[in-house]
Formats: C-alpha cells, structure tokens, sequence
C-alpha cells in the first residue's frame, strides 16, 4: 500500500490511505467501476473456475455421484460451445410455451410465482443477509429486478440513443433467434423499449418509474 506524504494529508479530501491507489490503478475497460472487492471478486471466481476445471478433467475418475463429478459434469456441459450451438434454444421451448399459453392476469400471478419456485427474477429476486437493525440474524430481502437498462432515462433521453438502439437490435436479434419473424420481432423489440405514463417500472434500488 502507498501512503500519501504526510504533508500532503491536510490538502486533499481522499484517504492517505487509498489516494495514490486511485491515482495509479486504471479502471479495466470491461469494468463500470473498480475497487478492492472487486479485485477479491476476481480472485474468487479465478479459484472457482480452477476447481471446475480440475473437477471436470477428471470426470470418469471416482465417484460419479459426488459434488465434485457433479461440478465437473455442470463446467464442461456449460463449456461445450458446440453441442449448445447443435442444440440451439430447444431447451427453452417449453418456457416459450409457457409465456403463449398467458391469456389473463392470473395466468401472469401463475408464471411468475413457478418463475420464483425456480429460482427466476423476472419481477423480483429473493436473496438473504444481515438485517440492518440486528446484524446478528440474517434475514430475507426482495429486490426489485427492475428493467434491463439502468434507469428510464436510457429509453428516453437522447444522450443514450445508442446504446437503446444498440439493446433493440440485441432484443430484435434474440427474438429471431427464437424462431420469430424478422418484422414481428421488431415490433416486439420496440414494445419492450416503450416507455408511457401509463406504464409503472420498478427500478433497481426499489425506486418508482413511471
């Protein structure tokens, strides 16, 4: 760790502790933001992925029920680009047939609720922590999943016209990826980027959009 001069310490409103970290270490161009724990996350997913891939090197050997076989098995499914191009979105047919058979508001409540039984967020994500008023218990929190861009303003406001062209483009494309027609892909892609009065966004950090 680099420490400020001492002289330096009354002048600048950065902790002596962290201001030459900031000042030498570059944002990665694939990162929003940086930081320690970011750097600790890093780490930990580099120790996570070398335990993947030594446990699926060595899928065939031992016990084939066991946790590590099981992770083995899951990396190298998750890796083999070329049976997941062969196989293509067959996998998510039946949730596509789902969302088809959605005719009324309780087929919605129904779809969503499976959706949460399953692990998905497509309106909310439950996760558990430290309760704000007795970090002693861990408690369940329910956060809102929002909307895929990171506030309204990136479907309305002109400075972000790019990248709201560039995230319809990515809907219009998956869709056709799906087996959707090229035009009725598009006006899917452009009723999911709509943003009306009428309609209620629930924001990332619980914030109300309309």
């Amino acid at each position: 760790m680099n420490w400020i001069p001492t002289s330096r310490r009354a002048t600048t409103s950065t902790p002596s502790s962290t201001g030459s970290w900031i000042a030498e270490t570059e944002i990665p161009a694939d990162e929003a933001g940086y930081g320690i724990f970011t750097q600790l996350q890093d780490k930990s997913l580099d120790t996570q992925r070398g335990i993947a891939e030594s446990a699926a090197d060595d899928l065939g050997n031992g016990d084939a029920d066991s946790d590590r076989a099981k992770i083995g098995a899951l990396y190298q499914s998750a890796m083999d680009e070329k049976a997941i191009d062969e196989v293509g979105y067959a996998p998510l047919i039946p949730e596509l047939e789902e969302v088809d058979s959605i005719e009324s508001t309780q087929d919605v409540v129904r779809f969503v609720h499976e959706d949460a039984v399953d692990g998905g967020a497509i309106l909310f994500s439950l996760a558990s922590g430290a309760d704000f008023q007795d970090a002693s218990k861990h408690i369940g929190f329910v956060h809102p999943t929002g909307i895929a861009l990171p506030s309204k303003d990136y479907y309305s406001d002109p400075q972000y016209a790019e990248i709201l062209d560039a995230y319809r483009n990515y809907l219009r494309k998956s869709l056709e990826l799906v087996g959707i027609g090229p035009e009725q892909a598009a006006v899917q892609a452009d009723e999911a980027n709509a943003v009306t009065p009428s309609r209620v966004i629930i924001a990332p950090r619980g914030r109300l959009v309309t």
